[in-house]
């Protein structure tokens, strides 16, 4: 049995000059999902009829497999991560990232492992530039951004939204908002750049179209911080108390 499961003797879909050990090949059990990755390749059944439970059950003892690890599936994640935008699939990503989240969850295949990945940056994610104002597309890890997209008014990462946000999250830790003790700290760091903006344009003339945005912003982050009122501790409160905005 040993000598059957470590030789190279099993053939491959589409090729047919290299034969594989039955570890190194893959059952059609979930054929559309697994195809997306091009480190699987299936096995090369002789009869079109398909495989009956019992040769497959025997084809799994031998070693073939039904699922890749989540090793493996995070590793081409990551390769794909590093490619610059013109070279990278984003269907093919997202779908990667969905099949993980797929396999999270109670009694889920990942479900222990994905542990390991939880500072690893791999979502992707959108973030205001605080200074600019511009909107920026980045990776984060799980435990360094958010799903409530009203987060990005004060310039923290929150998931992109066309991913399936509430589910992703849920799945992988991913927390709905900062902390208040964030917020607060935040909310003082707001304050100084735009203090600073404010006076910089004051000495070139545009001070008033400055006022406007930083007036716009302001708008926008009070209405945020409105739905965290309840929240905060009043000592948390304390540093704003000497800050003037």
């Amino acid at each position: 049995m040993l000598k059957l499961r470590s030789t190279q003797y099993l053939p491959a879909e589409g090729e047919d000059h290299q034969v594989y050990a039955p570890s190194e090949l893959y059952l059609k059990s979930n054929p559309n999902e697994l195809a997306i990755f091009p480190f699987v390749r299936f096995l090369q059944w002789p009869s079109s009829e398909g495989i009956s439970k019992r040769q497959r059950d025997f084809l799994v003892k031998l070693g073939l497999r039904t699922e890749p690890s989540l090793t493996e599936v995070m590793s081409f994640i990551l390769a794909e991560s590093k490619k610059s935008d013109k070279e990278k699939d984003g269907r093919l990503y997202m779908e990667s990232i969905n099949f993980v989240v797929k396999r999270l969850g109670p009694h889920g295949l990942y479900e222990k492992d994905i542990v390991r990945y939880r500072a690893t940056k791999f979502l992707p994610c959108i973030r205001q530039n605080l200074e600019s104002g511009d909107m920026i597309t980045e990776l984060q890890a799980p435990t360094s951004c958010y799903y409530n997209p009203s987060a990005i008014t004060m310039g923290f990462p929150t998931l992109d939204p066309q991913l399936d946000t509430i589910n992703l999250a849920t799945r992988l830790s991913v927390l709905k908002d900062p902390s208040t003790g964030v917020l607060v700290k935040r909310l003082i760091q707001l304050v100084d750049i735009c203090n600073a903006k404010i006076d910089y344009h004051e000495r070139t003339g545009k001070k008033r179209e400055v006022a406007t945005q930083v007036e716009s912003l302001f708008t926008d982050v009070f209405q945020y911080l409105s739905t965290r009122t309840s929240d905060f501790k009043k000592t948390e409160l304390n540093p704003l108390t000497k800050k003037a905005f």
